[in-house]
């Protein structure tokens, strides 16, 4: 351990590490700043977007965007600022995906790795359209389980636990380019070959 420091009652959903070593917090509507050793630099609103994850990308901050409206359409936006006050418009993604629970960018192929829970797959996405995909719903090699039943806080003053339906699932690459899936229902990792 490094170093430990309270969040002072921030819901801690996303963290991002830029070039310079600087950790990037995000809750709901607010995010925070702190430098190398832990210490609180900046702290500012955020607008109402459900965001299901937030990653550095060539010193941009890119976050999945989900609109609130009916058919949505899953959208990668990149921002200059932490406070996501102007979006950068040479790049967005509208992804066709009722629900993206993560992504990875390979950035020199100028690739994006997307979970889509529903349909229980990888995506990927080349200069904003779709390139290729792999997987189904399933127990086998290749196969995932993204959505299922599972224990959440109903209520935060007791710690009151629900069984609910959640989607959930994570993606990153390492150096080599190899692509690791966390399969989350199959309560398994898997890695695939770049």
């Amino acid at each position: 351990l490094a170093w430990n420091r309270p969040l002072e009652g921030l819901f801690a959903r996303h963290i991002a590490i830029d070039e310079n070593d600087h950790i990037f917090v995000e809750s709901l509507g607010q995010i925070r700043q702190y430098d190398e050793n832990g210490q609180l630099v900046f702290q500012g609103l955020l607008p109402p977007l459900m965001v299901s994850r937030m990653q550095l990308w060539d010193g941009k901050f890119a976050v999945l965007v989900h609109p609130f409206e009916e058919n949505p359409r899953v959208k990668l936006q990149l921002y200059e600022d932490p406070v996501r006050s102007a979006a950068e418009r040479t790049l967005t993604y509208e992804l066709p995906l009722p629900i993206a629970a993560d992504f990875s960018v390979e950035h020199a192929r100028s690739r994006i790795f997307v979970v889509n829970s529903r349909a229980d797959r990888i995506e990927v996405y080349r200069d904003g359209q779709s390139h290729t995909w792999w997987g189904s719903r399933g127990k086998k090699q290749g196969e995932f389980s993204f959505s299922g039943q599972a224990a959440v806080i109903d209520d935060l003053e007791s710690g009151r636990l629900l069984e609910r339906e959640v989607v959930a699932g994570g993606i990153t690459r390492d150096v080599s380019g190899s692509v690791y899936v966390a399969d989350t229902f199959n309560n398994r990792i898997q890695k695939f070959w770049p």
